[in-house]
């Protein structure tokens, strides 16, 4: 019974420091949610995000215009657009169709961005 009785405080121990740890990492790192939307050449913006279209290549380059500083930034599928306003890691091309002029991009936000 004195067996039992020990290993459960130890596994109410390992719960809490579990818990504990992962608030502390929590805090440190602030989340990010993530936002995915087309944009075309017919419908080449969306109301909440600061991109315009401005083309996709026969090469697979596609390119975009920021409506913050009118950066124009490039990228192929699976790349990240870089630059001012999106950084490295925040703006990326998922797929594009160059017959159809469209773009799935991935913004990644943090959450305490406010919109504007």
């Amino acid at each position: 019974m004195e067996i039992i009785i020990q290993l459960l405080i130890l596994f109410g121990l390992l719960i809490f420091a579990i818990k504990f740890h992962n608030a502390k990492n929590t805090a440190v790192s602030p989340e990010i949610y993530i936002r995915e939307f087309t944009i075309t050449k017919q419908h080449p913006s969306v109301e909440y995000e600061s991109v315009e279209f401005v083309s996709v290549e026969k090469n697979g380059i596609s390119t975009v215009r920021t409506t913050l500083s009118g950066e124009v930034l490039e990228a192929r599928e699976k790349e990240f657009f870089q630059g001012r306003d999106y950084g490295l890691h925040g703006l990326q091309l998922i797929s594009s169709s160059y017959l159809n002029q469209t773009m799935l991009l991935k913004h990644f936000v943090p959450e305490d961005v406010d919109d504007e």
